[in-house]
């Protein structure tokens, strides 16, 4: 039976200024490390404050999660803000000593669960922080808040059978004594619960049975968050965006209520290899009878996607389910508004990647209303540009709304191909077309969108297309698909016409003389270079000498060339359509 607390008690912990040697994304991101059946997760804040929550077993640190950091632009010579030992059991600490002796100081704090247990791994984990600038690890208080930034934060919701707003519970296992951390950004929310029970009080549905003396600690959890009397942190009708499954996937966590109160959309398990005989996790009492919604009598959560960080191990039986997503290191990003991104690395010790198979990367509406069916409008009128540089092609299109032309939509698809596999205007070339990273935010409907495409070859031809997604994940329509070719765009100028009026007389000699006196107009613009500040122009019509810019002396040879002692020697970045005959023309620099 919980016993309620007659207040809740909320530690708010900052951290101010931070000198990084990366460079954070100002997006929150949640990383599952693929420690394979052990426990690791890493938050970075859109301030760039870090957390890693847990550590694998003995050996995972140096294998896995020091590799991983580094690969992810974290150094040793970037410091951790936070380390959270949510419980002391070893495949969740046994490699945070490696990190913290591997070079990643802790500035801030290192956290764990108040518990007792002492074996090898509890005291290399706490003789590792002692050395660290945090100093020695500390119980967390229940209701510490960590701030991650523009508003986002870090909340430990529940630890030794203590729950925020709701209590406590006897607990004796020291996977039930787990903190869980509640993290949210604007409208996105997501729980880590480390090993945290569930109980099996829903057997007689779902088929979960422990036969250890596991707690359930799960359900008043989860109702106090959801409830106005309780901790009242998650709406009872959204709950979160992103939950995590406990205990790998065994039939001791993720019971129904977890499933029901925070109805996630994406769910996600850290499991794989280290596995004794008969364990078979994910158990597909969990997968597949509660986070799949497949026992309807107690489920009534719509189901959720199910990510692995790899597939399970042992002798195929009954036991195990396949039936979530291997993806290899889960990496799930949201600047909090709309719509979080959903990605694997595809780093698997074992099993199939199947990030093909749910289209990763993949963006998720924030939250469960799909009421909006109408998608926005189908771009008609993308056309393209040369340059303004060498190597780049301008699009330029007006942009669709959250529904047809009105609003703003959320994300732009662009994509681009050689022109010998364009246009890009059927399902199979979309498929085949290169997809650009760079689409930026787009403006409201009806706005004029540009966008610069770098990287191409020059000289070289291709087709786009885009589509344009709301928040809701309702996509258009395919573009029309124009051909563009990377440069700038060409000239229409005549050599040596240095007034703009199209022709080549005596009077451009006139004009040139009257500007290099300062007492004339400048020429017209001509060709633009960006090269120049502001992507500027180049007076190219009045060069003609050959050397790519406007002097006196290009004055001096055009009187020369009406003379018939010289000749008209244009700019070779910029060859005009047509020559104009004179006693030579040639052009030396080309």
């Amino acid at each position: 039976m919980a016993k309620f607390l007659p207040a809740i008690a909320i530690f708010f912990i900052g951290v101010g200024s931070i000198a990084f040697g990366f460079t954070p994304s100002g997006l929150l991101e949640i990383h599952y490390i693929n420690v394979q059946t052990a426990g690791c997760a890493l938050v970075i804040g859109p301030n760039g404050t870090i957390i890693l929550m847990d550590g694998g077993e003995n050996g995972d640190g140096t294998s896995d999660i020091i590799p991983y950091l580094q690969s992810i632009g974290l150094t040793t010579s970037d410091a951790l803000s936070y380390i959270i030992a949510c419980h002391l059991d070893s495949d969740h600490i046994g490699g945070l000593d490696e990190v913290m002796n591997g070079g990643y100081d802790v500035t801030q704090r290192v956290y764990y669960n108040g518990s007792t247990k002492s074996n090898v791994y509890t005291t290399a984990f706490f003789n590792a922080a002692i050395g660290t600038t945090a100093g020695p690890a500390q119980p967390m208080p229940l209701g510490t808040v960590l701030q991650l930034g523009n508003g986002a934060t870090a909340t430990c919701v529940a630890v030794h059978g203590n729950i925020l707003g709701g209590g406590s519970v006897s607990v004796s296992e020291e996977n039930d004594k787990s903190i869980v951390m509640l993290i949210k950004y604007g409208k996105f929310a997501y729980i880590y619960s480390s090993d945290l029970g569930g109980g099996d009080d829903d057997q007689w549905c779902t088929g979960r049975h422990t036969a250890t003396n596991y707690a359930n600690v799960e359900t008043p959890l989860v109702q106090s968050l959801c409830s106005p009397s309780g901790a009242n942190l998650l709406s009872a009708t959204i709950g979160v965006e992103v939950a995590h499954i406990g205990h790998h996937g065994s039939e001791g966590s993720g019971n129904h209520d977890w499933a029901n109160y925070l109805t996630p959309r994406i769910a996600c398990v850290n499991v794989g290899t280290g596995q004794s005989d008969g364990w078979d996790f994910p158990r597909i009492d969990v997968i597949d009878n509660v986070f799949l919604s497949g026992t309807p009598a107690c489920v009534t959560a719509p189901p959720s996607i199910v990510l692995q960080t790899e597939e399970g191990t042992g002798t195929p039986n009954t036991y195990r389910s396949y039936n979530g997503y291997c993806i290899g290191d889960i990496v799930i990003k949201t600047n909090g508004q709309q719509l979080f991104l959903v990605s694997g690395s595809g780093r698997l010790h074992g099993g199939p990647d199947e990030r093909a198979g749910l289209g990763l990367p993949r963006y998720f509406p924030m939250d469960e209303d799909t009421s909006d069916h109408i998608s926005p409008a189908t771009v008609t009128d993308l056309h393209c540009v040369g340059g303004p540089g060498l190597n780049q092609i301008k699009l330029i299109w007006t942009a669709p709304g959250d529904d047809g032309s009105s609003g703003q939509n959320a994300y732009y698809d662009i994509r681009y191909c050689p022109e010998a596999s364009g246009p890009i205007n059927s399902t199979a070339r979309w498929n085949a077309a290169t997809q650009l990273t760079n689409e930026g935010i787009p403006k409201t409907g009806g706005s004029v969108e540009t966008l610069i495409v770098s990287g191409l070859i020059y000289g070289n031809s291709y087709y786009f297309a885009l589509k344009a997604t709301d928040k809701n994940l309702n996509v258009s329509a395919l573009s029309n698909s124009p051909r563009g070719t990377a440069g700038p765009a060409p000239c229409t100028y005549v050599p040596g016409d240095m007034n703009g009026d199209g022709v080549l007389i005596g009077g451009d000699a006139i004009y040139g003389v009257r500007y290099f006196k300062g007492i004339g107009l400048p020429p017209p613009d001509s060709c633009s270079d960006a090269s120049l500040p502001g992507n500027g122009y180049l007076y190219v019509a009045g060069d003609v000498n050959g050397d790519c810019e406007y002097r006196g002396s290009d004055v001096t040879r055009l009187i020369s060339y009406f003379k018939g002692i010289s000749w008209i020697d244009y700019c070779y970045l910029f060859p005009p359509p047509v020559l104009r005959p004179g006693p030579k023309s040639t052009n030396q620099h080309k």
